[in-house]
């Protein structure tokens, strides 16, 4: 799909910074409306935690960055694991790995209040969930050999249509995908391999492209801003691994890998507004940084930043100035500036077991709603 480039500019402390962004095609009006939205309002108003301990979602209305508590809601079934946003920002979904893995559809309110919609319940545990760019298809991982499930999501009336399954390894734990959704990737706990799989933009439908070894049970996955590089952590292996990305075939080779210090147990990394990623290391209180080379997709460890006990998944704000993280032992979601140098500036209470955390943008000029 050919993109236009523009110059998104963000207000930092040293000045503007220019980064390129791909315009979305004129023909997708959900796509160019959430980039236009993306652009103009770079300023959290609220937080989601998933507190897996008691199955809630916790909502925090955010001041200048920071989060405080406003309210919970029942996630829907027992162990919510992991959260997506849908494109327009009106619905939110979760998905849930104790038994039988339940997705639930939530309404967002205007006033960010969750409203309970429709729900499907799995054989099996999900541990992530996913939202294509357009809108109209929801992709979860179903811990068995079932495989990736993808399902048509109606905007209108909070609906899922079932579309199929993609046998993809034995138990795939983890899912990303390319900007434009059209290749999504998997992190197969059961199999050991990444999984990378073709989109079908038009019906949902999937198809295997090919898969790569990752070492012992790989659990989080990411692709790095440029689009070269997928990156795999696997928790129980205790390793690093980086894969080239063939933006035209979406097909994957391994390139590189990292060892991190013994039991760090990484999971799902992000990347940093310059291109630093972001590694943490949920056995450990740490986040590990590394520099990805862009030539060769080498990994070099950069530092290692002090947090709560158990980091599990991170988020940053749209402008990359503050970082969100939950930490799975430490039961506590934590807000840090982020300058050169991460700076914890809060922390506050996100339950028991909390296991993701979803940031939500709007401004003033929104009305203080989501688009």
């Amino acid at each position: 799909m050919s993109r236009r480039l523009l110059q998104l500019c963000l207000l930092s402390a040293g000045g503007f910074q220019c980064l390129p962004t791909a315009m979305p095609p004129a023909d997708d009006s959900l796509a160019v409306a959430v980039f236009f939205y993306n652009m103009a309002y770079q300023y959290p108003s609220h937080v989601y935690a998933i507190d897996q301990g008691n199955a809630l979602v916790r909502r925090y209305g955010v001041t200048n960055y920071i989060p405080g508590a406003t309210g919970t809601i029942a996630s829907g079934a027992t162990a919510p694991s992991n959260g997506a946003v849908h494109p327009a920002m009106r619905h939110l979904f979760f998905s849930h790995n104790v038994g039988a893995g339940n997705l639930q559809v939530f309404r967002i309110g205007d006033d960010y209040s969750l409203t309970a919609g429709a729900s499907v319940t799995h054989a099996t545990f999900l541990n992530d969930v996913i939202a294509d760019p357009s809108g109209l298809f929801v992709y979860v991982p179903v811990f068995s050999g079932v495989g990736i499930t993808g399902y048509q999501f109606n905007s209108v009336t909070g609906g899922l249509s079932l579309i199929g399954a993609l046998t993809t390894g034995t138990a795939p734990f983890a899912l990303t995908q390319s900007s434009d959704g059209q290749h999504i990737y998997a992190a197969d706990s059961g199999g050991n391999t990444v999984v990378s799989v073709l989109r079908n933009s038009v019906t949902g439908g999937l198809t295997l492209i090919n898969s790569q070894a990752s070492g012992t049970q790989p659990r989080g996955i990411a692709i790095d801003p440029t689009g070269r590089f997928v990156i795999a952590t696997c928790g129980t292996g205790n390793l690093i691994n980086v894969y080239s990305r063939n933006a035209g075939t979406g097909s994957l080779t391994a390139v590189s890998s990292f060892a991190p210090v013994a039991s760090a147990n990484p999971r799902g990394p992000v990347f940093d507004r310059s291109g630093l990623m972001l590694v943490p290391y949920s056995g450990l209180s740490a986040i590990g940084r590394f520099y990805l080379d862009p030539g060769t997709g080498v990994l070099t460890l950069v530092d290692t930043i002090t947090t709560g006990s158990g980091p599990r998944r991170m988020a940053f704000s749209r402008d990359g100035k503050f970082l969100y993280v939950v930490t799975s032992t430490g039961n506590t979601l934590e807000t840090y500036r982020y300058d050169s140098v991460p700076v914890l500036v809060s922390s506050q209470s996100a339950g028991s077991n909390p296991q993701g955390v979803v940031v939500m943008h709007t401004s003033v000029a929104a009305g203080g709603s989501p688009l």
